[in-house]
């Protein structure tokens, strides 16, 4: 469990509470695009006449960076893992900004930067922006 930050011996704490506006709902294409610090229920409550996401219980106090740092969700039908609608990550890295998208392979065993970067928690760069698929109403 995590949620506060102790920065000791050297370390720094980071604040992205700034990052919080939801850039993008794109209808047609069922996506949208966010900052980090958007908070769970904001997002739900935005794209609701559009798509019903299921996301974790406790949406009202944790943001989309938050979620996606800790992999956070149930593998179930009622609550969704984050790693199941990540479309791309933009991430600063050190010493530069990437975008990271899924590689279509064949090989099942293809593990690439956007899935290891998805429950990473903060270990390989801060996800700035996410893109997420929405689910076809139903």
């Amino acid at each position: 469990m995590s949620g506060g930050t102790l920065a000791v011996n050297g370390g720094i704490g980071l604040s992205l509470e700034r990052m919080n506006s939801i850039l993008k709902i794109d209808e047609q294409n069922m996506q949208v695009i966010t900052q980090p610090a958007v908070i769970t229920q904001e997002l739900q409550n935005a794209v609701a006449e559009k798509a019903p996401l299921r996301l974790n219980p406790s949406r009202g106090t944790c943001s989309i960076g938050g979620n996606l740092a800790e992999n956070s969700g149930r593998p179930n039908r009622q609550i969704w893992c984050y790693k199941d609608f990540v479309l791309n990550l933009a991430c600063a890295e050190w010493p530069k900004l990437s975008i990271l998208e899924p590689i279509h392979s064949k090989t099942v065993l293809a593990i690439t930067s956007l899935q290891l970067m998805i429950g990473s928690e903060g270990t390989l760069g801060i996800i700035t922006k996410a893109v997420l698929k929405l689910p076809c109403k139903t």
